[in-house]
């Protein structure tokens, strides 16, 4: 939030709180993103936990491993952005969206070989493709939303699309 001064303050009113963009927005559509590929992940871990055999203990940390693939790949694509930002920004950018699309499908393919999944490439492959394109989609539509005056719609569609978009995914990896 920014202090500013706008044409209807008079002298009175100078100290008001403007809020031109908001972080809320954004980060609704980066926590409906981030849910809707870690639920996935952590839902097919614990389904192959299962079927393994393996007690609570260890089933819980392959479970936890794959809630926490994304935000690791995300953890490490800001360290890498981090260290080659000052060199040059579109390069850091560039580079830690490739850690991102590197690291993410390397975990989730550890963690579900580890749990003997049948066809891990397919079931990576739709997990990290389908939420990416999901991501844009949501980037994209909350956008124009936002744009359009509309945010109610959006912060609907914002929480409400990973509750739909979940059952989905699942249907269609079948580990």
């Amino acid at each position: 939030m920014k202090r500013l001064v706008t044409q209807f303050d008079d002298a009175r009113t100078r100290a008001t709180v403007a809020t031109p963009t908001c972080c809320c927005c954004c980060c609704c559509c980066c926590v409906g993103s981030i849910l809707t590929a870690t639920g996935v992940s952590a839902l097919d871990a614990n389904e192959l936990a299962v079927r393994a055999q393996l007690p609570a203990g260890p089933r819980r940390g392959y479970v936890i491993g794959a809630l926490s693939a994304l935000p690791l790949a995300a953890v490490a694509a800001s360290v890498v952005g981090g260290v080659l930002a000052d060199v040059d920004d579109v390069a850091a950018a560039l580079a830690g969206f490739g850690v991102l699309l590197a690291v993410w499908p390397a975990l989730l393919t550890l963690i579900y070989r580890r749990l003997g999944a049948r066809e891990t490439g397919k079931a990576v492959g739709v997990t990290v493709i389908v939420c990416s394109l999901l991501f844009a989609a949501e980037f994209l539509g909350g956008l124009f939303l936002l744009l359009s005056g509309l945010f109610p719609a959006y912060l609907l569609i914002a929480v409400g699309l990973p509750w739909l978009a979940v059952p989905l995914l699942r249907k269609w990896i079948a580990v």
